[in-house]
């Protein structure tokens, strides 16, 4: 900080014009802009970066030291005005996203491409194929041919080859089939439907945080809060979240542990938290939190369900 002082100072702010009241100001009381020449040596902006650097990853590992050992407490103290110690939730909320996002994609693109090779040779082998969502929709494999000889393969072209054949299907599973077909025909790879989900998947995350914060407001609205003390509980919650999801992530991959088993493993952990965590900043009795942990609970969960429905139409279509 010394050396920063011994810099040559000016008189005048260059950015608001204001006069300093001594030679020695090191900031603009007006817009506080620090007060040296704009012809900086090189080490300056290293110096900088690294500053920035060690600053930024101190407040991490205090919010996620806080934010994981006792639930809640980030949230109170943020929406309590005590900040300093913090990272704001949506930078650490961008932070961890960024790197649940790496870690699952690096992951699952191997397994994708294994998969891959399924659909090299995979007419010959395959007597029927079936789609299902609410229905099952069975194809066999002459049939699958006449699909994939299809001039023009859209989805009424399908629903036409059907048809005639009298075989039900419907909406969705029209569009999966179309899907498959595709894949068949090399027009389509796995790896390009898993990024279209990755990258829907991430959207769908964000629209459903300002959601759940909603939520929060509805269920204590006899408590004045506001929607932004919501949201900030919202965007920690998420951001926990992905923690959880990171670590079980690798969990998996190097001990290769059942999908089923991390399935309930995350969504125990989550919702546990979650009761602690309006437990400590709503300071509502046992019994009330534990009521509204659950139905909370029940609700993410179905709008959970409803976006990996949408999610899933958005990558097929």
């Amino acid at each position: 900080m010394s050396k920063r002082k011994k810099r040559i100072k000016s008189t005048e702010c260059p950015n608001c014009h204001t006069i300093f009241a001594d030679d020695h100001s090191n900031y603009c009381a007006n817009c506080g802009q620090e007060n040296h020449t704009h012809k900086l040596p090189v080490k300056h902006f290293f110096t900088e970066l690294i500053e920035s650097l060690t600053h930024f990853d101190t407040k991490v590992l205090a919010s996620l030291k806080d934010l994981v050992l006792y639930p809640g407490l980030v949230i109170q103290k943020f929406n309590d005005n005590k900040r300093a110690r913090y990272v704001p939730p949506i930078r650490l909320y961008a932070f961890m996203s960024f790197i649940f996002f790496l870690i699952w994609t690096t992951v699952t693109t191997k397994e994708v491409e294994v998969e891959s090779n399924f659909f090299k040779n995979t007419p010959k082998t395959v007597s029927k194929w079936s789609v299902s969502f609410i229905h099952k929709t069975t194809v066999d494999s002459s049939t699958m041919k006449v699909l994939t000889k299809l001039p023009k393969l859209t989805n009424a072209a399908i629903d036409s080859v059907l048809y005639k054949k009298n075989i039900q299907t419907n909406w969705i599973n029209t569009r999966l089939l179309n899907s498959a077909v595709r894949l068949l025909k090399g027009e389509l790879t796995l790896l390009d439907l898993y990024s279209r989900f990755i990258k829907y998947s991430s959207y769908a995350i964000f629209i459903l945080m300002p959601i759940f914060a909603l939520l929060l407001m509805l269920f204590y609205r006899k408590r004045n809060y506001f929607y932004s003390e919501c949201l900030v509980f919202s965007i920690y919650y998420h951001t926990l979240i992905f923690g959880v999801l990171i670590l079980l992530i690798i969990l998996q991959s190097l001990f290769k542990i059942n999908g089923n088993y991390i399935a309930l493993l995350v969504l125990f952990c989550v919702f546990s938290y979650l009761g602690l965590a309006l437990r400590r900043v709503f300071m509502d009795s046992i019994s009330m939190t534990i009521l509204k942990t659950v139905l909370l609970s029940i609700t993410y969960l179905f709008l959970l369900m409803l976006s990996a429905v949408i999610l899933l139409l958005s990558s097929i279509v």
